[in-house]
């Protein structure tokens, strides 16, 4: 907040703030969160966040197979591979297309 007062950024970004997390900042209103969202993980409580005006940016949108955690289950969707299939392209390239 005080970067922003003197002038030194012109906004502030965050990566990863939960909803609880974003709710204690509101009054710094960060103009971005950075978080994974994909198919599988749409992020829908911190989409709800725009009507306070923070936008997000996503990550991993074909999913976080590389991970601890992750899985290829965004690429094995059998819905995604009718699409491609439909569009004749590939998995990746379709869902680089979707809104």
């Amino acid at each position: 907040m005080e970067c922003r007062e003197l002038g030194l950024t012109k906004s502030i970004g965050v990566s990863n703030f939960s909803c609880k997390k974003l709710e204690t900042i509101l009054s710094t209103l960060p103009a971005v969160n950075q978080v994974e969202m994909n198919p599988m993980w749409q992020q829908q409580k911190l989409r709800k966040f725009r009507e306070e005006g923070i936008l997000i940016t996503a990550y991993s949108p074909l999913g976080a197979k590389e991970t601890l955690c992750g899985t290829n289950r965004i690429m094995e969707c059998d819905l995604l591979k009718e699409i491609a299939q439909e569009n004749r392209k590939l998995e990746n390239s379709t869902l680089k297309d979707i809104p």
